[in-house]
């Protein structure tokens, strides 16, 4: 369950980096935070997808999230959308390009936060008003992060949304 809406949850939180303050974040979003930090520690750095145990995070899954990260032009790709995501929205978009998904992306203020964590390497939290693609639900909350290849190029962002 998601905690109560303040106002700044209706204005919408937004923050990048490593350094966040998690205390306020539905549970799962935390947890899979502290999942991916804890792979950045262990292999002292970002982690690679093949870091990942999807075991590890078994009780998490169905919110977990994954987009590849293609460039020349950069356009993102939806690798996995779990469960939760599918039951939401009424259709399953493993796949599928966001940008044809949804239309509206490439314009939204969301598409930022894309290319913030595939190109700047770092963490997106989002806690706000769902946008476009959830319009019956008043709050959102989400969590991006990067995975890197081994060259250390953003190529997969991991991600959590929950829905209010």
């Amino acid at each position: 369950m998601c905690p109560e809406s303040s106002a700044r949850t209706e204005t919408a939180a937004r923050v990048h980096g490593r350094d966040l303050d998690t205390s306020g974040w539905d549970h799962r979003v935390r947890r899979l935070y502290d999942y991916w930090l804890d792979l950045c520690e262990t292999g002292g750095g970002l982690p690679r997808r093949r870091d990942m145990d999807p075991l590890e995070i078994a009780d998490i899954l169905r919110w977990v999230w994954m987009v590849n990260v293609h460039r020349d032009p950069l356009r993102f790709k939806f690798r996995l959308f779990g469960t939760a995501h599918v039951e939401t929205m009424g259709i399953e978009r493993t796949g599928q390009w966001i940008d044809e998904a949804f239309p509206e992306f490439s314009t939204s203020i969301a598409y930022a936060d894309y290319v913030t964590v595939a190109e700047e390497l770092t963490p997106s939290y989002r806690k706000g008003p769902a946008h476009y693609h959830v319009p019956d639900y008043k709050t959102i909350e989400r969590i991006m992060l990067p995975l890197v290849d081994d060259a250390g190029r953003g190529v997969i962002i991991l991600a959590l949304t929950v829905y209010c």
